[in-house]
C-alpha cells in the first residue's frame, strides 16, 4: 500500500495536493500592501484639490448631470427611455475636469468628467468642440466648464452639441 502512495505522490498527487491547498501557503498580505491599494489613484478625478473660483459671468444650471441620471434612475426600467429623451435640447453649463480629446479635422471630441467632490460622481460628457489651441496643451483634470445642448443621455455619459470648453485658468 505504501508503494502505491509513495508512486501515486510521486509523479500526479504532490501537483494535485498544491492546487488543492495552495491557498495556505500563499504569502499572507502585510500593511505596506494593504496601505498602497487604499491610497487614492492620481488619476481620480474627484481628489480634494479645491475647484478654482468660477467667473462672475458664468452660470452653472440645473439639473446638473448627477440630478438627470438620479432622475432617470428613479423611473422604472421601461420608462427610463422615454426620460432620457426629455432632456435633448437642454442647454447647459457645467464645471467639469478635462479628461481627453481625440482630433477629427478641424473638429475634435471632447470629454469631461463631471465634478462632485460630495458624492463622487463619474458622469462622462462628451462632445465635438472647435480643436482650440489650449485643448492640444491640456493636462487631465485641468478644470473647464463646458458649454452645450444635451444631445443624447445614455449610461453615464452625456452628450453635448454645440459646445464650448472654456478652461478656467
Amino acid at each position: 500500500m505504501w508503494h502505491f502512495l509513495e508512486v501515486a505522490l510521486d509523479g500526479f498527487g504532490v501537483p494535485m495536493l498544491q492546487k488543492a491547498f495552495g491557498w495556505l501557503l500563499r504569502p499572507k498580505p502585510t500593511d505596506h500592501r494593504i496601505a498602497a491599494l487604499l491610497e487614492p489613484s492620481p488619476h481620480v478625478f474627484y481628489v480634494d484639490v479645491p475647484f478654482p473660483p468660477i467667473p462672475d459671468s458664468v452660470k452653472i444650471t440645473k439639473p446638473s448631470p448627477d440630478d438627470i441620471h438620479n432622475e432617470i434612475d428613479s423611473r422604472p426600467v421601461f420608462q427610463r427611455t422615454e426620460a432620457a429623451r426629455a432632456y435633448r435640447g437642454l442647454e447647459v453649463c457645467w464645471p467639469g475636469l478635462f479628461r481627453d480629446v481625440r482630433p477629427f479635422a478641424k473638429e475634435c471630441v471632447v470629454k469631461v468628467k463631471y465634478r462632485n467632490p460630495a458624492k463622487h460622481s463619474s458622469v462622462e460628457i462628451s462632445c465635438n468642440a472647435a480643436l482650440a489651441p489650449r485643448l492640444k496643451i491640456a493636462k487631465a483634470n485641468d478644470p473647464v466648464i463646458i458649454r452645450g445642448v444635451i444631445v443624447n443621455v445614455e449610461g453615464f455619459s452625456i452628450w453635448l452639441g454645440d459646445a464650448v470648453v472654456e478652461f478656467v485658468y
